[in-house]
């Protein structure tokens, strides 16, 4: 099946209430802006490394993903909805 025909049979996402909506810990949602303020510095490693955040701090930057997988659940005992893990690519800037 072809990525239009996909497309072309998708389904739109059911609309959720605020009642039905899944809260995001505080702890997740401070994450987004701190990656944000930090990316600057974290586009000056190597290209294409993985960052990991708790809290809202940065715990750990690695060569992948799975490592931060493991650092955060197996080494920090975290559950999946504490941390978040992002890719350091510089924004496109809609261009």
């Amino acid at each position: 099946m072809s990525i239009a025909s996909r497309i072309a049979d998708a389904q739109p996402i059911p609309s959720v209430s605020a009642d039905e909506a899944i809260p995001v810990p505080p702890a997740v949602a401070r994450c987004p802006y701190s990656f944000a303020r930090d990316l600057p510095a974290l586009l000056d490693t190597p290209p294409l490394r993985w960052v990991a955040y708790v809290d809202g701090n940065q715990v750990r930057i690695a060569d992948t993903q799975a490592e931060l997988y493991r650092h955060c659940l197996n080494e920090l005992g975290l559950d999946h909805d504490r941390f978040i893990i992002a890719c350091i690519v510089p924004e496109s800037g809609g261009r």
